[in-house]
């Protein structure tokens, strides 16, 4: 019991480095291409950077743990409470998949509507537009059940937007904000 606890703390020091190292490795590269070259940065690496982390820390501490296992020839065995319960995490992951993130980018969306309707209605900024906002939702992926992560987009007006990542709770009956983490803002 007391090697496989010790698996299970290194893979996770396997994660938490893995994903530290990619986001070093992230960052230098974009300060090195913002302040030596006259090349811009694609904007999809900006939106793809945190799951590229995410990913770059689970394979790592997949491969420590894989390595300290086979060192101390440690055998996994799984009895049916654990496959029951990996069932129902898969379960729950695919509901989170399927309906989860769609009722997320529609309450973001839901959002934006509101908050342009409002500011419309004082009609107290000079630079609002009379044509409709930009919204715009890219991407949503479940990080775990009931919790997803989206990069979305928004121009209500000509100073009033903000684009980045928004970390949110998926319930079924709603969805609650946790962090919005923003890449850009007017």
């Amino acid at each position: 019991m007391k090697t496989k606890l010790i698996c299970l703390i290194l893979g996770f020091a396997g994660f938490i480095c893995g994903n530290l190292f990619a986001s070093v490795c992230m960052g230098v590269c974009f300060w090195f291409i913002d302040e030596y070259s006259d090349v811009t940065i694609p904007f999809f690496l900006l939106i793809c950077s945190p799951c590229l982390t995410f990913l770059a820390g689970i394979l790592l501490g997949w491969m420590v743990t894989r390595w300290y296992t086979r060192k101390r020839s440690i055998v996994w065995l799984f009895g049916p409470g654990v496959r029951v319960f990996a069932v129902i995490l898969v379960a729950l992951y695919l509901l989170t998949w399927t309906f989860g993130a769609p009722r997320v980018q529609s309450e973001n969306n839901r959002w934006a509507l509101e908050e342009w309707k409002r500011i419309h209605q004082e009609n107290q900024r000079r630079d609002l537009r009379d044509d409709l906002p930009y919204i715009d939702s890219f991407v949503s992926v479940p990080i775990l059940p009931f919790v997803v992560a989206t990069y979305h987009e928004y121009q209500l007006a000509g100073l009033y937007g903000a684009g980045g990542w928004e970390f949110q709770i998926w319930y079924v009956f709603g969805v609650r904000s946790l962090f919005f983490q923003r890449i850009w803002v007017s």
